[in-house]
């Protein structure tokens, strides 16, 4: 995808990301966003159809672009500086927005949440399996478990309304890599 089809997605996933930032997911609307990218609004519903598919997948796209997933070899480091990165988003207004979005149980929003979780476990693991090949982790942990354990105790304090320190996330880190390779094969 080049030139004017390019600059309509890209102008349109600013737009999106701004209104998601300034008004959140229920009072953005397609308009807003058409004339905020400078594009018609039947450009907008020719690319994604419903406003949850056109946030979607700038959501997926800037998560994708906005963390970018580090691989200097070594994975507690490594995992830290990703987590990191992830909690310095969710600092921002984007960051808080896109949390809402992904967090929210309304029905109209399950499949970003799970289109949003795929993408984000779907980065990831590749990055897990070379730790795996690298023996930085048991050969019977499953990526997708392995993600699930680092980040879920980051969006539980979150939800909770609790800091996650770089002293916390050193810690969670060393806890989940050790626990997983201190586990019985299941």
């Amino acid at each position: 995808m080049g030139g004017r089809s390019a600059r309509v997605v890209a102008s349109t996933h600013a737009a999106v990301l701004d209104a998601l930032a300034d008004v959140g997911y229920h009072a953005l609307s397609i308009a807003q966003v058409a004339k905020q990218a400078r594009v018609h609004e039947t450009s907008i519903y020719r690319r994604w159809p419903t406003k949850a598919e056109l946030v979607s997948d700038a959501v997926i796209r800037s998560a994708l672009e906005g963390v970018p997933i580090p691989d200097t070899g070594n994975l507690e480091r490594d995992m830290v500086t990703l987590l990191q990165r992830v909690v310095e988003r969710l600092d921002t207004p984007l960051g808080a927005a896109i949390s809402q979005v992904v967090a929210t149980q309304d029905e109209a929003l399950a499949g970003l949440r799970r289109a949003y979780w795929a993408s984000r476990k779907l980065a990831v693991k590749p990055f897990l399996l070379q730790a795996k090949e690298r023996g930085q982790l048991a050969a019977w942990v499953h990526p997708d478990f392995a993600f699930e354990l680092f980040t879920g105790p980051i969006f539980l304090r979150r939800t909770a309304g609790e800091k996650v320190s770089r002293s916390y996330i050193r810690k969670l880190v060393a806890s989940v890599i050790a626990a997983l390779n201190a586990a019985p094969t299941p």
